[in-house]
């Protein structure tokens, strides 16, 4: 009789099981997003400083919504996750970046959210930055060359390498 209760379920999708699934990926979607915060935070102060250091006063503003097509009323917002307005200046960041497509998707938002800013500002970022805290080693090299022909700043936390070697003795 629990063999032939087996059966009938052999083939169904589980829903307790899918449900489960949906939150886990749920919860991991929103630990990563508080990890784009929490760097966001840690760059913002930094990009203060680094302004500051060079003798501009910077008052950065985390997770900033800008209307894509530069001003009010708009249909569709960008997300800027640090903007200082005034130099502007502004900055996408990423916890990861695990592929070169995911780096190019980051690099477009970053130039999405530059353009909204230079449109609602009126004036030319100064500065764009990506921060990305990790990426493998191949990636982070593919995004540097691609920061640079672009003009942006790439800010890498660490590369995730793919193999770890002993030092030589």
């Amino acid at each position: 009789m629990g063999a032939e209760r087996e059966g009938r379920h052999e083939g169904r999708v589980d829903i307790e099981k899918l449900r489960a699934m949906s939150w886990a990926e749920s919860m991991l979607e929103k630990i990563k997003e508080a990890k784009d915060v929490k760097l966001a935070y840690y760059i913002a102060g930094w990009l203060m400083q680094d302004l500051v250091d060079k003798g501009a006063l910077c008052n950065p503003v985390v997770r900033v919504l800008l209307p894509a097509n530069g001003s009010l009323p708009a249909k569709d917002f960008v997300m800027a996750d640090v903007l200082c307005p005034e130099p502007l200046v502004v900055v996408k960041v990423k916890s990861s970046a695990p592929t070169a497509e995911k780096a190019e998707e980051a690099l477009a938002q970053l130039l999405k959210a530059v353009e909204a800013a230079e449109k609602s500002t009126g004036r030319r970022a100064e500065l764009k930055i990506l921060a990305v805290q990790t990426a493998p080693e191949e990636v982070a090299k593919y995004l540097a060359k691609r920061a640079q022909e672009l003009g942006i700043t790439l800010i890498l936390g660490r590369p995730a390498m793919a193999r770890m070697e002993p030092p030589d003795p």
